[in-house]
C-alpha cells in the first residue's frame, strides 16, 4: 500500500497499524530516502532524568531531548510545570525545520517525582583533601561532600558556603585554600544549612627568595710597587696589586706574568727582578687580559753585603763606603741596634732578604735608621721596637714592603712612638705595601688628646702615594699635619686598619688641598672614646679645594668596653670633614659610631651618596650633622641611612 505524501506529514491521519511506520521513537523505522516523495524519520535521543520533588518546575535539566537534525520541541507538560509524586510521563514533539525532507516525530520518558516529605535530606557535610599545610602565596584543594538521609552521597565542592576563621592566614573559595600569611586558620563548609567539622589548617611563609646571582667581579687595574732602582747585580722584589670592579683588593704578585722589555739590563720571576747590566726596562706585570708597567734604572752600582754578625759600628761604616747607586743587602737575621740607629746615605737602595727576615731591632724609644736627603728605597726590611727617621726635606723616598712592629716607647717620648716619622717634608715618593703591628699599644690606655703615636706622622706631602699598607692595633694609623698640600697630589688608598685606638687616617690644620682619601677599610676598633674617629680629615675652613673622601668603609663591629669616658658609649665619629670644597661621597659607614659624617669648619663642602647606618645613628638622628652649626653651601643628598647594625658591607 502507498501512502501519500501529504499524509505522512500527519501520523494522526493514519491507521493504528501504520502508526509504527510515521512516528519518530528510536524504534520507528524511516522511509526508504530512495523512495520518489518520502521523508526521513529523525532520529531523537532523550535521556531518563533525575527524580525531582512534586515542588520542582520542570526546566531544562528535566525537558532535555535531543535530535539529530535542526527543528523544536513540544514538551507535555510544559516547561515550570510541577507533577505530582510517583512516576510520571513526559513526552515532547519534534517538528524538523525541513519537513520536506524529514517528518515530525514524538518520544516519551518517564521521571520520578518524591513527595517532598518523603526526600531524602543532607545530614552531613564531610570536607576531604590530602594536604594540611599551604605556603603563603601558594593554595591546595579542598573538596565537600553532602552526606543524604537515603545514604547516598553528593560532590557539593562548588555549590557548598566556604569559611576561613583566619583569613590573615588563608582565604578559601570552592574549596580552594589561598595561604596569605604565616599562621593557622580553620576551614568550614556548609550546605543545605548543613555545616562541615572545621579542618584545621597551618599556613607555612613563603620558601626564602633565591639570592640574586652574584654579580660577576673583574680585575680593574693592576698596580706595581717597588723600587724603581736598583744596582747591577742586586735583587729587588716588586709587587702586583689588583683592584677590581667591585673596590677589592688582591696581591697578583705570585700569580701574574711578569715580562722585561730588556732582559739584558734586568730580568725578572714572579716580581723579582735582577739587575743585569746599567740602563732602562720595562717590567710589566699581566693577568685576566689587564697589565701594569713599572720602569727600572740599572745603575753601575754594585751590591754592598751586610751580615748580622757585624757590629752596627761596622754596619755603618760598610754603608757609608757604599755608592751613589748601590744596593745595600742585609742578609736574614736580626740586627741589635742602639741609638741613635743607622744614618742612612742618599741614593741608595737598603734591601732586605728575600728569603727569610732581616730585622733591625732596637729596645723602643728611638729610630732605628735615619736619612735626609734625595733618593732612598728600603725594602724588605723589619724594623722591631723603632722606627724610621725621615729629616729634613726628602724627595724620591721609596718605603715598600716593610714591615713596622711593636714600638712602644715611654708615654713621655710619645715621638719615638711613630713608625715613620717625617719631620719637615717629603715630596715624589711612595709608602706602600707596608706592615704596621702594635704601633703606641701601651697609650691605648691614656685617653689624651693629640697623642701622635702613628703608623706614619708626616708634614709637607707633595706628590705622594700611602696605598696597600696593612695596620693592625695601634693608636693612630696615618697622621697628616700642618701641611701646604694645595694640589699637591696626595693619595691615602686602599690601606687596612684593624684594631686602632683612636683614628685611621688623621689631616690636621693647615691648608689642604690635592689630597684623596678612597677605598680604605677601617674595622673592629679598640676601646672607643670621646677622641676616636674613623677618618678626621679636618683642614681649616679656609682652605683650598680638591680633598675627596670616597669609597671607604668605616666599621665599628666591635662592642665598646665600659670604661667609655665621655663617649656615650660608642665610637662618636666615623668621618669627620672640614675644608673649602671638600666632597665626602660613595662611603660606607656602619655599626656603633654616634654620627656618620660630621661636618666641621667648611664652606661649599659636600656629603654625597653615602650609606649611612647604626642604631646609635638613627638614636640620635646624627647619620650627617654639623659640628658647630650649619656651613655655608653645604649639599647633603642622596644618603642611605638606616638603623642596621650593618648595611651590607660583609664586614
Amino acid at each position: 500500500m502507498r501512502i501519500p505524501p501529504t499524509l505522512l506529514r500527519t501520523c494522526a491521519f493514519l491507521p493504528v497499524a501504520l502508526i509504527a511506520g510515521c512516528g519518530a521513537s528510536s524504534k520507528s523505522t524511516p522511509l526508504s530516502p530512495e523512495t520518489p516523495g518520502s521523508t526521513k524519520a529523525p532520529v531523537l535521543s532523550w535521556p531518563q532524568p533525575a527524580s525531582v520533588t512534586s515542588q520542582t518546575p520542570l526546566g531544562t535539566t528535566q525537558l532535555n531531548a535531543t535530535a539529530n537534525v535542526p527543528g523544536t520541541f513540544a514538551y507535555n507538560p510544559a516547561a515550570g510545570s510541577t507533577l505530582k509524586a510517583g512516576d510520571q510521563t513526559l513526552s515532547v514533539k519534534f517538528t524538523p525545520n525541513d519537513a520536506t525532507q524529514y517528518s515530525a516525530a514524538t518520544a516519551s520518558t518517564t521521571i520520578h517525582v518524591v513527595d517532598p516529605e518523603d526526600a531524602p535530606t543532607v545530614t552531613a557535610v564531610q570536607i576531604s583533601g590530602s594536604a594540611t599545610s599551604v605556603q603563603a602565596g601558594a593554595t591546595i584543594q579542598l573538596a565537600a561532600t553532602a552526606v543524604y538521609s537515603d545514604k547516598s552521597t553528593k560532590d557539593v565542592t562548588a555549590s557548598a558556603q566556604w569559611t576561613s576563621t583566619n583569613t590573615a592566614a588563608a582565604t578559601v573559595k570552592a574549596g580552594t585554600v589561598s595561604g596569605v600569611g604565616a599562621g593557622s586558620t580553620q576551614i568550614s563548609a556548609s550546605f543545605n544549612n548543613v555545616a562541615s567539622a572545621a579542618a584545621p589548617i597551618t599556613v607555612t611563609p613563603p620558601p626564602a627568595a633565591a639570592p640574586p646571582p652574584p654579580a660577576q667581579v673583574t680585575l680593574s687595574t693592576i698596580q706595581i710597587s717597588g723600587s724603581s732602582s736598583i744596582g747591577a747585580g742586586a735583587n729587588v722584589q716588586l709587587k702586583a696589586m689588583g683592584t677590581y670592579s667591585d673596590k677589592t683588593t688582591k696581591d697578583l704578585t705570585s700569580t701574574a706574568t711578569w715580562t722585561s722589555s730588556q732582559t739584558s739590563v734586568a730580568a725578572v720571576q714572579g716580581g723579582l727582578v735582577t739587575g743585569v747590566n746599567a740602563g732602562t726596562a720595562d717590567i710589566v706585570a699581566s693577568s685576566d687580559g689587564v697589565t701594569a708597567t713599572a720602569k727600572i734604572t740599572v745603575t753601575k752600582g754594585v751590591a754592598v753585603q751586610i751580615d748580622p754578625s757585624m757590629s752596627q759600628t761596622d754596619i755603618q761604616n760598610a754603608i757609608n763606603g757604599s755608592q751613589n747607586g748601590d744596593t745595600i743587602a742585609f742578609a736574614s737575621g736580626t740586627y741589635k741596634l742602639v741609638n741613635p740607629g743607622l744614618k742612612l746615605p742618599a741614593g741608595r737602595t737598603y734591601l732586605g732578604s728575600t728569603s727569610g727576615a732581616s730585622i733591625l731591632s732596637g729596645a723602643g724609644g728611638y729610630s732605628l735608621a735615619s736619612f735626609s736627603g734625595d733618593g732612598l728605597t728600603i725594602q724588605n726590611i723589619t724594623f722591631d721596637g723603632g722606627g724610621l727617621y725621615l729629616a729634613g726635606a726628602v724627595n724620591n723616598v721609596h718605603v715598600e714592603q716593610d714591615t713596622f712592629q711593636n714600638i712602644n716607647a715611654p708615654y713621655a717620648n710619645w715621638t719615638a712612638e711613630i713608625a715613620i716619622f717625617i719631620d719637615t717634608s717629603a715630596a715624589n715618593s711612595d709608602f706602600s705595601n707596608n706592615t704596621f703591628k702594635n704601633i703606641g699599644a701601651n697609650l691605648q690606655d691614656k685617653f689624651q688628646d693629640e697623642v701622635f703615636s702613628a703608623g706614619m706622622l708626616g708634614k709637607g706631602l707633595s706628590n705622594v702615594t700611602i696605598e696597600n699598607n696593612s695596620f693592625d692595633t695601634f693608636t693612630e694609623g696615618i697622621h697628616i699635619f700642618y701641611d701646604n698640600l694645595d694640589g699637591k697630589n696626595v693619595h691615602i688608598n686602599h690601606n687596612t686598619f684593624v684594631h686602632g685606638h683612636r683614628i685611621a687616617i688623621e689631616q690636621q690644620n693647615g691648608h689642604a688641598g690635592g689630597l684623596e682619601v678612597a677605598y680604605n677599610t677601617l674595622k673592629e676598633p679598640l676601646n672607643g672614646w670621646a677622641l676616636t674617629y674613623g677618618l678626621s680629615i679636618a683642614a681649616s675652613s679656609d682652605s683650598g679645594t680638591g680633598i675627596i673622601v670616597h669609597d671607604n668603609l668605616i666599621d665599628a663591629d666591635t662592642p665598646v668596653g665600659a670604661d667609655c669616658r665621655g663617649s656615650g658609649c660608642y665610637y662618636p665619629y666615623g668621618i669627620e670633614a672640614w675644608g673649602t670644597g671638600t666632597k665626602v661621597y660613595n662611603n660606607t659607614v656602619e655599626g656603633l659610631w654616634g654620627h656618620g659624617v660630621s661636618i666641621g669648619s667648611a664652606t661649599n663642602l659636600s656629603v654625597t651618596d653615602n650609606t649611612i647606618c647604626g642604631p646609635n645613628m638613627q638614636a640620635d638622628n646624627s647619620f650627617v650633622d654639623y659640628e658647630y652649626g650649619s656651613e655655608p653651601g653645604t649639599v647633603i643628598q642622596g644618603n642611605t641611612t638606616t638603623a642596621a647594625l650593618t648595611c651590607g658591607s660583609g664586614n
